[in-house]
């Protein structure tokens, strides 16, 4: 039949047009792509908010402790006389831990604002926009087996002939050609790409100092307490020391590594993602497949209406028989 061939005809003309419109490497990368879908919801931001709290709260009893020196003194004994002196010199240390903190909560503030945003677009990249682009990259690749898919439909016994051509739908294949529905979504990963990269190296280091700073914080806390050689600070361990040895445990739970695992990881994926490596031979054949399935469409338009004559017409002479 004329019209299964036409369909073949398309069919093996657009695969012979793949390898020269670029598009055997699409697929594998959306492949990869997808491999890294669910690890947005490995992060607990909730938990790294926690964190962010405790940074603060850290920060808020330093900023407390260095405006009111004579709070940081031991209480009663030799050091009723010496408070101030002893509060003072007891400040002037804990400020350099202040900066410190101030400077790295900042920076945590920054990434887990960064990280936040980032991975809201990240999941939303994830559930809609790869499958969208990936749903039209595949389709589009596979119009030939849909092509011929439709050609075996029309292999039936004559009097079913009609009946076959009329059931054809070609919306899969109209669908397949229309590529426009992939570039916002092609755009959009782009951008994440973008960000994905300096923001794990940036948590990657955030993670190094705090960890750093955790592990030294509780014995810098002790030798700025410890004025006076000849009294151990562990024997009259002012309150406000004890307060922030406490306040800094928190430090210890941060735990950055899902983050930046996950930073990294889909940096990974993206890396070799070039939006226009996908829509440039993704549109060169669609174009060719528009062109080669033209002829086909009016075909099979053309067949569409004669086979709806010939059901009528069947339809008809079967109630004229009812007649006699």
């Amino acid at each position: 039949m004329e019209l299964e061939s036409a369909f073949k005809a398309a069919s093996a003309a657009i695969e012979g047009k793949k390898g020269e419109a670029g598009v055997d490497g699409v697929g594998s990368l959306f492949d990869k792509i997808e491999g890294v879908k669910d690890l947005p919801g490995t992060v607990d931001l909730d938990a790294l908010g926690q964190v962010k709290q405790g940074i603060e709260d850290v920060q808020g009893l330093l900023m407390k402790s260095i405006d009111d020196p004579s709070s940081l003194a031991p209480t009663g004994g030799c050091f009723a006389g010496c408070a101030d002196w002893y509060g003072k010199k007891v400040s002037k240390k804990l400020l350099r831990l202040k900066d410190e903190t101030c400077s790295f909560g900042d920076t945590f503030s920054e990434i887990v604002s960064d990280a936040s945003g980032l991975m809201g677009d990240l999941s939303e990249a994830m559930s809609t926009a790869v499958p969208t682009v990936t749903g039209q990259v595949r389709e589009l690749i596979a119009l030939p087996q849909t092509l011929e898919e439709m050609a075996s439909k029309l292999q039936v016994p004559a009097d079913k002939l009609m009946s076959a051509v009329a059931a054809i739908d070609m919306k899969p294949v109209e669908r397949s050609l229309d590529v426009n529905p992939m570039n916002a979504p092609l755009d959009s990963i782009a951008a994440i790409k973008a960000s994905l990269s300096p923001l794990a190296a940036k948590a990657a280091k955030a993670a190094d100092k705090i960890s750093a700073f955790a592990r030294k914080a509780p014995s810098r806390i002790r030798q700025a307490f410890d004025i006076a050689p000849c009294v151990p600070i562990t024997s009259v361990a002012p309150p406000a020391m004890q307060q922030l040895l406490e306040a800094v445990k928190v430090l210890e739970k941060l735990d950055l590594d899902p983050l930046v695992n996950m930073l990294k990881q889909t940096s990974a994926a993206l890396e070799g993602f070039d939006p226009e490596e996908v829509r440039r031979p993704i549109t060169s054949l669609a174009e060719t497949a528009t062109t080669e399935t033209q002829q086909l469409t009016d075909m099979v338009a053309k067949a569409k209406a004669a086979a709806g004559m010939g059901v009528q017409l069947q339809q008809g002479l079967q109630n004229v028989m009812k007649l006699f």
